[in-house]
């Protein structure tokens, strides 16, 4: 059942690492799209690898009423929500800070989290948005990382993520373009504080001189799959 929820653990993936006890990936569709938006479903499956099966799917879509159970998340897990990035708006698949937290709490039952990873274009452009969504998600007492992207996010058919610059400065690793928020308990203080974890704002200087060359052994350029 697309429904199911199936959790893969530990090391079996790039986007694994000691810090989680599991990690999940939704394909996250807006109200205007179905499951089969060859972009997210594409994405989805890239960073899922081998491990990706059709009838295993994990969806959310108010059109379809699939709404994945992630109350079996920990505050040691990590969730990929895999959707759209709007430049200049700030949504994810259509989505605000509010009716993103509604979709995740009511709908999904999420109750924790360690990390939650928006895979999407521009949402790390500023910080607005996933300040917003991180306080939202607070008030509902899940205190948690969000990472997102700063730019066209690019998912290759290995899994790797990259960010695509453009003519000028071509693509690098995702990490390179990133933003993590995070939180820290400041002394005195009864709450917990918003601290920025990463922040990174790298380029590929040498990509005009290069041209395309060899940027990266990993980057295979006929299957970049670009996602906005």
């Amino acid at each position: 059942m697309y429904n199911k929820l199936i959790f893969f653990f530990v090391n079996s993936m790039k986007f694994f690492s000691k810090k989680y006890d599991r990690a999940t990936v939704i394909e996250f569709y807006s109200d205007k799209t179905s499951q089969n938006d060859s972009a997210i479903k594409e994405n989805a499956k890239n960073l899922l690898g081998i491990h990706f099966k059709e009838e295993n799917r994990l969806i959310y879509s108010t059109t379809l009423n699939y709404f994945p159970d992630l109350s079996q998340l920990t505050s040691q897990s990590h969730l990929l929500l895999v959707g759209h990035g709007t430049k200049g708006t700030y949504k994810f698949s259509d989505c605000d800070a509010d009716m993103l937290v509604e979709r995740l709490v009511e709908d999904c039952s999420l109750q924790a989290v360690k990390r939650l990873t928006l895979v999407a274009c521009h949402l790390g452009e500023t910080k607005a948005f996933i300040e917003e969504l991180q306080l939202k998600l607070a008030k509902e007492n899940i205190y948690t990382e969000i990472a997102a992207y700063k730019s066209y996010l690019v998912i290759d058919s290995s899994g790797h993520r990259w960010i695509d610059l453009g003519d000028e400065y071509g693509l690098v690793n995702a990490g390179k373009q990133k933003i993590v928020l995070g939180w820290e308990n400041a002394a005195g203080s009864p709450s917990p504080k918003q601290i920025v974890v990463v922040d990174t704002n790298e380029i590929n200087a040498y990509y005009a001189d290069n041209q395309g060359g060899d940027m990266d052994d990993e980057a295979n350029m006929e299957e970049l799959f670009r996602f906005g």
